[in-house]
């Protein structure tokens, strides 16, 4: 078998079928027609929702496009490498990856690079930037950017950041790297690796003699379409184009003079202010808030979901039939008709329809308060104190309905509301003990890099489940052809592992509900990694 050399304009053809379907995880391109699930990935903007009308007028520059930033900065909080929610603007506008998924999991781009081959083996892999990228400062990217983006997803303590991701596991996948030439590097890996494809998806590449003034609120410098003009903690932020973005000549863009986000506590009140045309889009608006505005949202394609993490070493918890209980406890189907307004179905899963692991049977309800009773009487469950369940904001109409749920088939809970920062925080230290609910939104949905890359799943995680099954999984899931009928088994015993030894409870999917107005334009298209995120090379404002 050989390995791939990458271009821009195809993938070059490989030996026989098998090799076809794994090529979008082994070697990264674009132009690669080769699916052999022959499913299509969703269409931003589609599945029920009717999307803002588009316009035949061409893109012109120029305006101020006024968004929401729901929360403030957490500059310190291990970005760019880990990217909590409140800074997920800042890849969208301002720092890049050296690849991307932009529509399909099994096609992702080259983006800082054009070059990024594989050795047959799956021992070491090859990646050359591309010519005449620079960063906001002038600076030339080089290797030596791509190594400290690298090192400090190992170690951020070294460089002054307290809160480290799961994405630093992979990272220490990495035994050896070389620098070839200017733009040239050779990188080795402890094992033949299939899935580090997804590790560099989520790397955002920094420079490290600006990471001091990152830290500060001061600068931003990264090789994105937009670059930071002013941060007012508490109040907003605002960008200014890149004239010398690398990809003008591909996406058009950047056509927008400035793009100002005004910082809100409350969805609620983007919502109004999104009514009272104070903003052209309100970004990630609850269904709630978003059903206001139905004939103006935009949805991204799902990733992950809402759910609820039972603690695995908590003795009330400890025996497997008291956590299928609580799976089978909750109303999905109520939570996506109350909750998510039905603008995305319910589900059991965090696969999205595009992922090689998707299971249609996890899209069914699984719902049964008989059962659920039934289970927790043959463990004999008992408590002796309310299970705590912290949440965010965001998420506390679902726990009210998760609260009834299990109540009803007699688990007594405690719902606490929890500040975000403080959340995210007890959360990465691993301190919960009962649940606690959260979002999991994959860095990346291609299963090998997401099982090792999330931390609610990957060993160790929040919930302290490191089942045998789970590690043989995990152990293997890297190694093997994503596409390939060992991969595909290894998916069919981690999705029985979601019903028969639950520690993760879905509650309902993470898609993104955008809602946009008529004088902003060029909404057509999302990315699935950056983070769901709105392709800003191609947004501009009517005049």
């Amino acid at each position: 078998m050989t390995s791939r050399v990458l271009t821009r304009r195809r993938l070059l053809a490989g030996a026989g079928a098998a090799m076809a379907g794994a090529a979008a995880f082994g070697a990264v391109g674009c132009g690669d027609d080769d699916d052999e699930s022959g499913s299509t990935p969703p269409t931003a903007g589609t599945g029920g929702a009717t999307a803002p009308a588009t316009t035949t007028q061409a893109p012109r520059k120029g305006g101020t496009l006024r968004m929401n930033q729901t929360g403030d900065l957490q500059l310190n909080a291990g970005y760019p490498f880990v990217v909590a929610p409140p800074n997920r603007i800042l890849p969208w506008l301002v720092h890049e990856p050296l690849i991307r998924y932009r529509k399909d999991v099994r096609n992702p781009e080259l983006l800082l690079v054009d070059q990024f081959e594989y050795s047959a083996d799956r021992t070491k892999l090859t990646v050359r930037l591309k010519p005449g990228v620079t960063f906001h400062d002038g600076a030339p990217l080089t290797p030596e950017d791509v190594f400290f983006s690298i090192d400090f997803s190992v170690n951020p303590k070294a460089y002054g950041v307290t809160v480290s991701g799961t994405p630093s596991q992979l990272a220490k996948s990495i035994t050896g790297r070389k620098k070839v030439d200017d733009r040239t590097m050779e990188f080795t890996f402890d094992r033949p690796r299939w899935d580090m494809t997804g590790y560099f998806a989520t790397l955002n590449i920094h420079r490290e003699a600006s990471l001091p003034k990152m830290l500060a609120g001061e600068a931003l410098n990264g090789t994105g379409p937009y670059m930071l003009e002013k941060y007012t903690p508490g109040v907003g932020i605002s960008f200014v184009p890149n004239r010398n973005w690398h990809l003008s000549a591909q996406e058009g863009g950047p056509y927008l003079d400035r793009v100002e986000a005004r910082i809100f506590t409350d969805e609620t009140a983007v919502a109004t202010a999104f009514e009272a045309k104070e903003l052209d889009v309100a970004f990630r608006l609850p269904g709630a808030d978003a059903r206001r505005f139905r004939d103006r949202v935009r949805k991204a394609p799902r990733i992950g979901g809402l759910f609820l993490g039972m603690v695995v070493k908590n003795p009330m918890l400890a025996d497997r039939r008291v956590r299928q209980a609580i799976f089978w406890a909750i109303d999905r189907e109520r939570i996506a008709k109350e909750v998510g307004e039905g603008f995305y179905p319910a589900t059991a899963q965090i696969w999205p329809e595009y992922s090689p692991a998707y299971d249609p049977e996890l899209d069914k309800p699984y719902y049964d308060p008989a059962k659920a009773k039934s289970l927790l009487q043959q463990a004999g469950f008992s408590q002796d104190r309310p299970l705590e369940i912290p949440y965010t904001q965001r998420s506390e109409a679902s726990v009210l309905i998760v609260k009834e749920n299990l109540e009803a088939i007699g688990i007594k809970t405690a719902p606490k509301l929890t500040e975000t920062a403080v959340f995210i925080n007890t959360l990465r230290q691993r301190q919960y003990g009962d649940f606690y609910v959260a979002g999991m939104n994959f860095s990346d949905p291609a299963p090998a890099s997401a099982l090792l890359n999330n931390f609610n799943i990957a060993i160790p995680n929040q919930a302290y489940q490191e089942s045998p099954e789970l590690k043989e999984i995990l152990a293997k899931i890297g190694t093997v052809d994503p596409l390939g009928e060992e991969a595909k088994e290894l998916y069919r015993r981690f999705n029985r592992l979601w019903v028969e030894d639950p520690w993760i409870a879905v509650l309902e999917p993470s898609g993104a509900l955008d809602v946009v107005s008529d004088r902003a334009q060029g909404f057509d298209e999302y990315f699935i990694v950056p983070l769901q995120a709105p392709n800003f090379g191609r947004i501009w404002l009517k005049a």
